[in-house]
């Protein structure tokens, strides 16, 4: 067990997520397989210490495991699954990234970035980094600083910059800082797609959408595909559904009141959707 593992055991003693004393920061800890099921990644690093993960994204399939972590720069929806191999204890650490500040990192190191030949991995809004000495130092002080509340509340800041910094560093990062510097609609789409996340509660048209982009909706959704990796339907799709299995198990909400709050008119339709979605009914997710 590698000293990364050892303190997130360290700091949380039972199964599940721990939110930290600092913003923006959890931890995660289990000794059971992570069956196979969609996750919604909001924009953050995730850093596995110990076994690996299966991601599928628009039906190709990567992999990532220590000394290797996550930059997602978008709420993206994948199928995710720990691999047990021989390992006692599956462990991550997540945490958000600030939009704004990430932005001025790569503005600031736009001259640094030298074209790689290496086929980068996964796509350019989700990249899969190797864990440098460097930033492996600096996540392991977040969480000796999240153990301590003077320097929880003073600290991490800057170390959270530290780690976003060293993560664009990252030769494999160009094709991101390049989407982000270059692509004149990266940042409209990622604004519209926070709209979306804010209110999937409510009737979102794609007809609407597309005339706040100033596009024709075929335009559109080639645009949001090429972003996303999902069309606008299904991405709003796996979006609700996600927010519902939340409802389900944390918030105790029967099926009939999670179908309504995640805007489906048709409960049969909701339960139909969740089924092909998470490969059982949502009846069985509710206490």
């Amino acid at each position: 067990m590698d000293k990364l593992t050892k303190k997130i055991v360290e700091i949380q003693s039972w199964d599940g997520i721990k939110f930290l004393d600092i913003p923006w920061v959890f931890t995660f800890k289990n000794t059971q397989p992570q069956k196979c099921e969609p996750i919604l990644y909001q924009p953050s690093m995730i850093f596995i210490t110990s076994w690996s993960k299966t991601l599928t994204l628009d039906n190709h399939t990567y992999k990532y495991w220590e000394w290797k972590f996550l930059l997602v720069s978008i709420p993206t929806s994948v199928i995710c699954e720990a691999d047990t191999e021989w390992k006692d204890i599956f462990a991550w650490i997540h945490i958000d990234i600030n939009k704004n500040d990430l932005y001025d990192l790569i503005k600031q190191m736009k001259d640094s970035h030298k074209p790689t030949k290496k086929k980068h991995n996964l796509e350019p809004w989700i990249l899969s980094l190797d864990i440098s000495e460097k930033i492996y130092n600096a996540v392991y002080r977040l969480l000796e600083c999240s153990q301590d509340p003077d320097e929880a509340k003073v600290l991490w800041p800057a170390i959270i910059k530290e780690i976003m910094f060293y993560a664009i560093q990252e030769s494999d990062a160009k094709s991101f800082c390049d989407l982000v510097l270059n692509n004149k609609n990266f940042w409209p789409f990622e604004t519209m797609i926070e709209d979306i996340n804010k209110n999937y509660k409510s009737d979102i048209s794609i007809e609407w959408l597309a005339q706040n982009m100033d596009m024709s909706i075929p335009t559109f959704y080639r645009q949001f595909k090429a972003i996303t990796g999902f069309s606008p339907n299904q991405y709003i799709k796996n979006l609700r559904l996600s927010k519902a299995k939340n409802l389900l198990i944390n918030e105790n909400y029967s099926v009939k009141q999670t179908a309504n709050e995640v805007w489906y008119n048709s409960q049969s339709q909701f339960s139909r959707e969740y089924k092909r979605y998470y490969w059982y009914a949502p009846v069985k997710e509710w206490k």
